[in-house]
């Protein structure tokens, strides 16, 4: 798996439990995501290089910038 493939995983994995916990706020129960909500993700992210693509995920993650 290359670097990037990593980072979109990462992020992918990511916005599912985002989507998730969002559901279980507002209905009490942890919502799953639609069908092809992860493939739908990969998409977009796909067109991101690899730099935007760390920089999504350290603003994701609250991290300091290296």
């Amino acid at each position: 798996m290359s670097n990037k493939d990593s980072l979109i995983n990462s992020l992918t994995m990511l916005d599912t439990s985002a989507y998730r916990c969002i559901g279980r706020v507002k209905t009490g129960k942890f919502t799953h995501e639609p069908p092809g909500f992860r493939n739908r993700l990969v998409k977009v992210y796909s067109k991101l290089d690899e730099e935007d693509l760390k920089q999504l995920l350290i603003i994701r993650k609250n991290e300091k910038d290296n």
